[in-house]
């Protein structure tokens, strides 16, 4: 008996184990896409700034030519006048230089790797998300656990995993993030009435609440892998 505790316990254990892990990871790879989502817009952002800053430059760069070519175009005349009248050379007008503005360009070639790049960060995530969601079914032990959607609240949907029927056909199972009622823990996983619509024998009924065996779980999602 006291060995039997013993098991249990340790069962539990690493019950518990596996699925702060598996929340954490979820956790971890949700903040860095946001990251990078993040610093992708803020990439373009800049971009942005810098072509209205060049912009804005160039129109003020034409205005004061425009300005100096209006007051030379008034002084002219009067320089002429003053110069018939006293003998002297007439001076010939300083026209400014156009100014030249470079105007910044859209660094489409960037944009276009950045976004791939974070295609490629986001796939990663989601493989990541696979691996630690079959290590959490995996580390959930041989014996039934309780999985009933009624006994449980605050359910995320997290995505979903394709599961093979006794008969071989490819369904979604999805999976979601949840507490039981009345003890605020997370845990993930699916839902016995999901895995009851796909392979009835990985699901069983104690007390009037379901149950799954997570071991023939994990065997219908390797069959449909």
């Amino acid at each position: 008996m006291v060995g039997m505790s013993q098991a249990a316990q340790q069962q539990m254990y690493d019950q518990l184990m596996g699925r702060g892990s598996f929340a954490n990871a979820a956790q971890a790879q949700q903040n860095a896409q946001n990251a990078g989502a993040a610093g992708f817009y803020n990439t373009g952002a800049q971009q942005q700034l810098g072509q209205q800053q060049s912009g804005f430059n160039a129109q003020n760069a034409a205005r004061n030519q425009y300005m100096q070519e209006a007051y030379q175009a008034r002084n002219q005349p009067m320089n002429e006048v003053a110069a018939l009248a006293s003998g002297s050379q007439v001076q010939n007008p300083n026209w400014l230089n156009t100014p030249q503005s470079q105007i910044a360009t859209t660094d489409i070639g960037g944009l276009i790797n950045q976004n791939f790049a974070q295609q490629q960060q986001n796939y990663q995530t989601s493989m990541n998300s696979w691996n630690a969601t079959m290590g959490g079914l995996l580390g959930l032990g041989a014996g039934a656990l309780k999985s009933d959607e009624r006994s449980k609240e605050n359910i995320v949907p997290m995505g979903s995993v394709f599961a093979a029927t006794p008969e071989g056909e490819r369904k979604k199972l999805p999976i979601s993030e949840w507490s039981y009622k009345g003890d605020p823990e997370r845990h993930v996983g699916p839902m016995a009435q999901d895995v009851e619509k796909i392979d009835k024998r990985a699901v069983t009924e104690r007390g009037g609440v379901k149950h799954i065996y997570p071991r023939a779980v994990m065997g219908s999602i390797l069959r449909a892998a």
